[in-house]
C-alpha cells in the first residue's frame, strides 16, 4: 500500500477520495500504516485519532508507540481532547495502575477518574510460580464462599494469555469448583486432550469397578 501510494496519480485518487481520517487504536500505529496516515493526509489535515500510549502493548509485532506521542508534532494545530474519566474500574484500581505506569518516561501526562468511586483495596500476593498461584487463587475463593463473604458468581480471574487458564482449570476442577471460561477453549475440552484423557479414565474406571467387586 505504501508503495502504491508512490504513484502520484494513485495518491491524488485516495486524497480526493478519503477527505477525513478516522483511526482507533492509534498507539498500534506500526511504520507502514504511519506512511500511509501521512501521505493521504498531507494535503488535507483532517485527521481524528483515538489511542492512549499508556495501552501500546504490541510492539512485538511493530507497533510504534513514538507515533502517537508525537502526534502533535505531526499534526501541530490539531486540537487535544483528553477522556480522563473510566467508566469500568475504581478509584483504587485506577490509581494502582498509575502508579506503575509513571515508571514509563515516555508517555503522555494524564489524570484518570474513576466514574464509580471507591472500591475494594488491591491486595499484592508474591508466589512462586504458577502453579502455586493458580492454588491460592482457587483457595481465596473456596474461603470467601464458605465465609458467606461472597458467591461463586462475583469471581473473575484474568488472563494475559489462553495458555495460562489450565492451571487455574486444574485446580477448579479438583476442587469439584464449577466455573465459566470466557473467550476461549478450556484445555480439557481440546480434543487431543480428551483423546489422551479418555484411556486413563476408562482404566481408572475399570479399576474402580473391580475393587468395589
Amino acid at each position: 500500500m505504501v508503495r502504491l501510494l508512490e504513484d502520484k496519480k494513485m495518491l491524488s485518487a485516495f486524497r480526493k477520495r478519503y477527505r477525513y481520517l478516522l483511526i482507533d487504536e492509534y498507539q498500534d500505529t506500526n511504520g507502514p500504516q504511519y506512511e500511509i496516515v501521512q501521505r493521504i493526509a498531507a494535503k488535507h489535515r483532517n485527521v481524528c485519532a483515538v489511542g492512549d500510549d499508556d495501552q501500546s502493548i504490541y510492539g512485538w509485532r511493530g507497533a510504534d508507540v513514538t507515533k502517537i506521542l508525537n502526534f502533535e508534532k505531526d499534526f501541530g494545530e490539531s486540537v487535544i481532547v483528553r477522556l480522563e474519566t473510566n467508566y469500568r474500574s475504581t478509584t483504587q484500581i485506577i490509581e494502582g495502575a498509575n502508579r506503575v505506569i509513571r515508571n514509563n518516561s515516555s508517555r503522555h501526562d494524564k489524570k484518570l477518574n474513576s466514574a464509580l468511586g471507591d472500591g475494594a483495596q488491591i491486595k499484592i500476593v508474591r508466589l512462586n510460580d504458577e502453579e502455586e498461584e493458580a492454588l491460592h487463587v482457587v483457595t481465596e475463593i473456596e474461603n470467601r464462599v464458605w465465609e458467606r463473604k461472597a458467591r461463586l458468581r462475583d469471581f473473575a480471574v484474568l488472563f494475559r494469555t489462553a495458555v495460562q487458564p489450565r492451571l487455574f482449570e486444574q485446580q477448579l476442577r479438583q476442587r469439584r469448583v464449577p466455573y465459566k471460561l470466557v473467550g476461549g477453549m478450556s484445555f480439557f475440552d481440546r480434543k487431543e486432550v480428551r483423546d489422551i484423557l479418555s484411556p486413563c479414565l476408562r482404566t481408572f474406571l475399570r479399576r474402580t469397578q473391580n475393587e468395589d467387586s
